[in-house]
Formats: structure tokens, sequence, C-alpha cells
């Protein structure tokens, strides 16, 4: 998945317009594929994805920067890193490359 959503990024810098990206879930911090894993954790860091592994290693860090209110959501206990993020993000979900 990782792949395609690579290619779904440059055409996306290519065209300028949204790309609907579907059930594909990425960690945005290790870019681990989570589509069809049942792993569970995880939490959404201002607008990043960070996969239960990501989170335990970086939450004591988030900590001592005193950043935990920018945690916005934690998944809970019992669901998917991945059902928990497609929830979060909506079923529209889409990418999009802009200048700043």
């Amino acid at each position: 998945m990782k792949k395609e959503l690579d290619e779904m990024w440059a055409e996306a810098e290519k065209t300028g317009k949204p790309i609907a990206i579907g059930k594909i879930v990425v960690c945005d911090v290790c870019d681990g594929d989570f589509t069809d894993s049942k792993e569970s954790g995880g939490f959404i860091f201002c607008s990043s994805a960070y996969c239960p592994k990501c989170a335990e290693e970086w939450l004591p860090r988030i900590k001592i920067i005193h950043e935990v209110g920018h945690i916005r959501a934690y998944c809970p206990e019992g669901k998917s890193f991945a059902d928990f993020v497609r929830e979060y993000r909506g079923p529209d979900a889409v990418i999009q490359y802009k200048d700043l």
C-alpha cells in the first residue's frame, strides 16, 4: 500500500487535485502499512497518525515537551489502528498537494 500511496501523492503533486485514498492507512511517522492490520493502539497528534509502536516511543517525548494537549484522539482499546484512523478522517478522505 505504501507504494500505491506514494503514487497517489505523485499524482496529487502533478495535478494539484484531491486524490481519494480509500481504505489505505499508513503511519505518518514510520510509514508502516496498517491498512489490513488488526493491531490496536496509537493516536492522532496534531494531524498525524502515530501507529501503536510510534505512539509508545513518542508519547514520553511528547509529555516531556508538554505537548500532550496536541493529541486529538486516542485509539480505543480493542479497535484496530486502521479502523480508528479511517473513522477519524471520515469516509471521503483525500490527499492534496498544496504549495505553501
